[in-house]
């Protein structure tokens, strides 16, 4: 999510309505349009407070698994907001454990190969595939930059760019695009 809401969320422990409307404001730059906003926006500021707070409590306290099952009870807890489902949950939850929460991007879907589908089933098989390819590549991989890392080669390949030589090391690597998946 933009640099404007991690300070709510690593002071805090919660977002406020503006800073939930900042993160989907966010998001809808990196994807496709969803017209949601009037969604958002008719949620209350406590309403906005206990359901980001409950589901980073829960975030923090669950323990990464590689078939997403612990991102389950966070994504339900921030989703039971109006116009928030699990993409935009799923930015929230990166700014505060990237291990375990990867940000649910379109582009990335894709390149994990799953389908763009945004229920909770495919968010925790994301969550899972991330998890479980930045175990395998160990540190100072985790699932979010995992899932930067294939947003960023889809990027490359949607606008034409060069491509980089592959580095050797386990900190980079070939691309991940060139099979279309991830784990």
């Amino acid at each position: 999510p933009p640099p404007a809401v991690h300070g709510g969320l690593c002071d805090h422990k919660q977002l406020s309505k503006d800073e939930l409307i900042t993160v989907v404001n966010w998001k809808l730059t990196r994807g496709k349009f969803r017209p949601l906003m009037g969604q958002v926006r008719s949620n209350d500021h406590s309403s906005v407070a206990s359901a980001t707070s409950s589901g980073i409590s829960l975030a923090l306290s669950s323990k990464p698994r590689a078939d997403g099952s612990h991102a389950k009870k966070p994504i339900e807890a921030i989703t039971a907001l109006r116009g928030v489902g699990p993409a935009t949950a799923s930015a929230v939850l990166a700014a505060v454990r990237p291990e375990a929460f990867p940000f649910m991007a379109d582009e990335a879907l894709e390149a994990a190969g799953c389908k763009r589908e945004y229920s909770l089933a495919a968010y925790l098989r994301f969550a899972g595939l991330m998890t479980e390819r930045a175990t395998q590549l160990g540190p100072p991989w985790c699932a979010e930059r995992v899932g930067q890392a294939l947003w960023t080669a889809a990027m490359v390949d949607a606008h034409s760019l060069p491509q980089a030589p592959p580095s050797s090391g386990r900190s980079g690597g070939g691309s991940p695009r060139r099979t279309g998946k991830a784990a």
